[in-house]
């Protein structure tokens, strides 16, 4: 503690030869308390009382040469500067002696404010508060008015009046207002900002304890959908901003990584970040022109401190173990095999009476036990069934690390990062990521400053078999996967579905391998390196004027090797087989910038130049082998029989003028205008150039002299009206609006068939769809901005979308069609954000975060009119993505369906227990004039809510995200709930069995059913009458049914995390800064209607194993500061 006291003596002193006198009185005052009162001296206590206190007689005379030292300089400190400041005692310097105030001066949580400044305004006469937060003025002048202030409060004024007592609470300064976003080239005050801008800060980022940057944000802020698009390890996200713009598939955001253009930030390490900020609205997005159609995620890593003067270290991270969660509620072995019993019953259908029977037949009977099987037999009975979800699942792991070393030295500023993430996940699959990290500032003198840094990463993604994971959900449980007897028992069976120990006579089920066979000998890795770079040079000749230029290099290359082994689904017992695919880009950006920045009275002005290069280089190949002769993975392709191999080359170039005005009068009133042109390679000559205009205004309304009576209630409101044109160029290729000899034609020559390359067509008239926004906002604050948020309107047009248009193929076309800018499309909605401090005193702090956003996408024009393309579902009005088909309205009954048999309007019959659909035209037959619009795949709104609760030195905190009126087409319904398979496994299915239809008894015996069981699902037959696998006609896998159509709506609790910070008094003696432990659950509760593995993916494939079961993760983790 000495040493402490000792650091805190010399800063007095520095502060008394700095003639920093306020300061200096203030330090000395606590300095005396912190040895009157912590060490808690009592003036009766014995010299060996005092002995102890003050650690000896050596320390008492430290300690008191520090005190005599400091006082000495008190006695010489000046007349002039604010007497009374060493008592505490306010003494006026005013000749006449008017009146008298007492006071005292508190913070919110009511704690008494040592030092604040206690001032009569306009005159000299003040002075500071003492130990108790009190102050006395003598001479006090009539009508007298009072400013007070202290660093890091609101300063105050208060009319006196005839108060002669007064007590004061000072509230904290506003500090949210003062935060600085990262804007397009730029930064500027929160409190500044015209356009909408939605920040997410380090210290979220890091609490939601992903691997994936993207995962962090979901939900953080207002009018951005992000959802997970698979289940496995490493595997990217689905990304959109304020709904869907284009016709393409495309529809992520632009990001800008450090000031790089990249094309994702997948890459980066959680932990890395210091501050997400995501520009929303065109006027923000507009100064990144022809690519800011989608929004704009400006990505802000974690540098050196300026104002540091010492070296910090710091570790951050996290060990976890993973689990599945939510796994499906799959058949059991019986209900698997009674669901197997009645796909093998055939109808018979009275057409008169609308009638039907079911029979077994003894033939059927005999293929539904798999050819007598007297092993699945004897497991019907003893219920010894396999659990293949089990099998191919497991518990993984997860670890984040991040240790960060940073500093200030000499108007030199550094930071060095090592990160490694490791991933194990319950798929069997993995992912191993390491990044570097380093950032140099240095201001070379006050015109000149030049810096640079670098984020390097590589990454390796273990997918392993991609059919073992389809597969083994779809393994049936009548199908063992070991032998359990004979010589080989405890050995895999290679095709469970078809060995002769289960099926002695044959007739199995499937020919499937065993999926974990296949895993033995798949492999499926991807290498990834990753390297960003900035260097910026910065000269100020004069004060006003920045002159810098920037140069940023991006560099990705992909290698991904795939590997089946004979043992596999994809060779079935043929050769191996080897694909090798090596993808790689390199892009820079060279940017040169002039910013003229004045402040004249009233007026502020900040003017942007900039000229901007852009170039990117792309190239790639593909190479696939088989039946090499050693299984040596993709390592040794030469020495087999090559069956494919490609490769491409693409180039880009863009240049670009920037030109932007920041006006602000009197810090009420703003305005930002901008513009930037483009100039790309991808179009022709005449539809290069494309400008991008914007402009916005907005209004401090609480800066007005009208609102002065509202400041004790409201802290903020700000107006904010936007217009901006920003562009979309994804949907064109590098080389689309050219002529290529590209495509290879085929002809008759001379009798003789001859082949060469030729042109395709092309549209040279193709340019940048272009989206124009209208945003209305309102940011606010009520209680000192306690309660705080923003909400916001608008409505974006996109026009010349880019479509495919049909054309004869005479023309030249080889897929019958063209591209061109034709269609239309709009999106409007609102977002709000709330944050609130419920409780902030001295032991408690509660906040709560909330967030809604309500999208409505509807398609304007296509093709240049307004007419609907039923082929690719786009109809004029609706969203861009819908599903379009047949309504189901219910199971037929017996009594329904007789009905409709003797019923002529009824063309169309729907025969007892099949599926039965709306007849949209009322003429009595179904067909495709009777689909509908049955829903949207986009949610219709989504929200979020987090709370942090902290007592002392605990927190508590947890997070929700919902998602709602999603309806998509599920694979996995497809997969597990169709009837057009009767040899693999099913979720459980709750279906109508009609009266007197032979069932499966529990003893294995053929009985009937006495009483209709109705239900929402068909009954399951071998079909005739209803089709080939029951249901009904309209019972169909693909989109034109409801029969796999979900809603995917879910409320998700994302995570809750319990936390413990050390108090600083035990960390300071072992030279520790803070440290605080904590544990985290991930994914903890779903809530949804949804029966797949996840809603969140519920339209992911299942086929190539991306949309498998999800998981729930429990860590433990650090973070820890020197």
């Amino acid at each position: 503690m000495f040493f402490l006291d000792l650091r805190q003596c010399f800063k007095i002193i520095i502060l008394y030869l700095q003639k920093n006198y306020t300061n200096f009185i203030t330090n000395l005052k606590r300095y005396y308390r912190d040895i009157i009162y912590k060490l808690k001296i009592k003036p009766n206590m014995g010299n060996s009382e005092n002995h102890v206190f003050w650690g000896g007689s050596a320390n008492f005379m430290k300690y008191a040469s520090c005190g005599l030292l400091a006082s000495m300089m008190l006695l010489s400190y000046p007349a002039n500067a604010n007497a009374g400041e060493a008592t505490g005692t306010v003494y006026a310097q005013s000749v006449n002696q008017t009146k008298v105030l007492n006071g005292t001066i508190v913070d919110e949580h009511g704690e008494p404010i040592i030092g604040a400044s206690v001032m009569v305004k306009g005159t000299t006469n003040g002075g500071v508060t003492d130990l108790d937060g009190k102050f006395n003025i003598t001479n006090l002048p009539a009508n007298a008015t009072l400013e007070i202030s202290y660093i890091g409060y609101k300063t105050q004024t208060v009319a006196v009046g005839n108060q002669s007592t007064l007590n004061i609470k000072m509230l904290p300064e506003d500090k949210q207002l003062d935060e600085v976003v990262v804007v397009g080239y730029g930064v500027v005050k929160k409190s500044d900002l015209t356009g909408s801008v939605g920040s997410v800060k380090s210290d979220v980022i890091a609490g939601k304890g992903s691997t994936s940057l993207m995962e962090s944000l979901q939900g953080q802020v207002a009018g951005v959908n992000i959802s997970q698009s698979s289940s496995r390890a490493g595997d990217g996200f689905n990304i959109q901003i304020r709904g869907k713009s284009s016709m393409n598939d495309d529809s992520k955001p632009l990001y800008v990584i450090d000031g790089v253009v990249c094309d994702n930030m997948d890459f980066l390490n959680p932990m890395d970040i210091e501050k997400v900020d995501v520009l929303k609205d065109a006027s923000s997005t507009a100064i990144y022109g022809s690519r800011a159609t989608n929004g704009v995620v400006m990505i802000t890593t974690k540098k050196g401190d300026e104002k540091g003067t010492r070296t910090t270290v710091s570790y951050d991270g996290y060990w976890g173990f993973k689990e599945v969660a939510n796994m499906p509620e799959f058949m059991n072995g019986d209900e698997y095999t009674k669901y197997r019993f009645s796909r093998y019953l055939t109808e018979k259908l009275d057409n008169t009476t609308g009638l039907s029977s079911w029979e077994m037949k003894g033939s059927d009977l005999s293929k539904f036990w798999c050819n007598d099987s007297p092993v699945i037999k004897e497991m019907y009975q003893t219920k010894n069934y396999t659990d293949w979800a089990d099998l191919v699942t497991r518990n993984g792991s997860q670890q984040n690390h991040f240790i960060n070393i940073s500093g200030n030295a000499k108007d030199l500023t550094y930071r060095v990062g090592l990160g490694y993430q490791n991933e194990e996940g319950v798929l069997y699959d993995g992912y191993e990521r390491w990044n570097i990290k380093g950032a140099l500032d240095h201001k070379i003198s006050k015109q000149v400053a030049v810096g640079f840094s670098t984020n390097l990463a590589t990454s390796m993604k273990k997918y392993g078999s991609k059919n073992s994971v389809n597969n083994g959900f779809l393994m049936n449980p009548t199908m063992p996967a070991r032998y359990w007897e004979g010589d080989n028992a405890g050995e895999l069976i290679y095709q469970p579905g078809k060995d002769a120990a289960v099926y002695p006579t044959g007739g199995g089920p499937t020919s499937t391998i065993n999926p974990l066979v296949d895993r033995e000998n798949s492999k499926d890795n991807t290498r990834q390196y990753n390297a960003m770079a900035n260097v910026y040079l910065q000269y100020s000749p004069i004060k006003e004027v920045i002159l810098k230029t920037t140069f940023s290099p991006m560099y990705q290359k992909s290698h991904q090797g795939v590997f089946y082994g004979s043992d596999t689904q994809v060779r079935g017992g043929k050769g191996n087989q080897a694909e090798d695919y090596n993808d790689e880009t390199f892009s820079y950006t060279w940017d040169t910038q002039a910013n003229f920045i004045k402040r004249f009275g009233d007026h502020s002005l900040n003017v942007l130049g900039l000229v901007s290069v852009y170039q990117q280089k792309e190239q790639g190949s593909y190479m696939k082998a088989t039946n090499m002769p050693f299984d040596v993975d993709w390592n040794n392709m030469g020495s087999g029989t090559l069956e494919t191999r490609s490769s491409y080359y693409r180039k880009v170039s863009m240049l670009s003028y920037v030109a932007r005005l920041n006006y602000g009068y009197m810090d009420k009133y703003l305005l930002t205008v901008s513009s930037r042109w483009d100039g790309s390679s991808k179009f022709a000559k005449g539809n290069r150039w494309g400008m991008f205009p914007s402009a916005a205004v907005a209004w401090r309304i609480t800066e007005e002299d009208f609102m002065k009576n509202t400041s004790n209630w409201l802290s903020n409101l700000k107006l904010r009206l936007s217009y901006g044109v920003t562009g979309n160029n994804m949907g064109v290729g590098a080389y689309e609006t050219m002529s290529l000899a590209n495509k290879k034609y085929y002809y008759n020559f001379g009798n003789t068939i001859a082949n060469g390359y030729g042109y395709s067509m092309a549209n040279s008239d193709l340019t940048w769809e272009k989206t124009t926004e209208f945003n209305l906002g309102l940011d606010f604050g009520f209680l000192g901005n306690r309660i705080n948020g923003a909400i916001d309107l608008y409505t974006r047009n996109s026009k010349d979308l880019l479509m495919e248009m049909k054309t004869p193929y005479e023309l030249g076309s080889v897929t019958g069609a063209i591209k061109s800018n034709v269609g239309k499309v709009s999106n409007r909605g609102i977002e709000i954000q709330l944050n609130t401090v419920n409780i902030r005193n001295k032991d408690w702090y509660w906040e709560t975060n909330f967030s809604f956003a309500r999208n409505i996408n509807e398609i304007k024009e296509l093709n240049g009119e307004k007419k609907d393309l039923v082929g690719n579902k786009w109809f004029i009005g609706q969203p861009i993505n819908v599903i379009y088909g047949y309504k189901h309205t219910g199971v037929a009954t017996r009594e329904e369906a007789a009905a409709m048999a003797a019923d002529e309007h009824w063309k169309t019959k729907f025969p007892e227990g099949t599926m039965k659909v709306a007849d949209k035209d009322g003429n009595g037959t179904i067909d495709a004039n009777d689909r509908y619009v049955l829903g949207h795949c986009d949610p219709t709104w989504t929200g979020s809510l987090t709370s942090t609760l902290t007592y002392k030195n605990l927190d508590f905190s947890f997070s929700l995200y919902t998602s709602q009126g999603g309806y998509v087409y599920s694979p996995f319904m497809r997969e597990f709930a169709r009837y057009g398979s009767r040899g693999t496994q099913h979720i459980k299915l709750d279906y109508y069995i009609p009266e007197g239809a032979p069932i499966l008894a529990d003893d294995g015996t053929v009985t009937t059913q006495t009483a209709t069981h109705y239900a929402s699902l068909p009954f399951p037959t071998a079909g005739n009458a209803t089709g080939s696998s029951g249901g009904g006609r309209f019972w169909t896998e693909d989109e034109s049914g409801q029969a796999f159509c979900v809603d995917n709506s879910y409320v998700k609790v994302k995570n809750i995390t319990l936390g413990y910070t050390f108090p600083k008094s035990w960390m300071q003696k072992i030279n520790v800064s803070s440290l605080r432990v904590y544990v985290n659950i991930l994914n903890p509760f779903t809530f949804t209607d949804y029966k797949g593995f996840d809603p969140e993916w519920a339209d992911a494939s299942v086929t190539d194993g991306t949309g498998g079961v999800s998981s729930r993760t429990y860590q433990i983790g650090v973070n820890l500061k020197f």
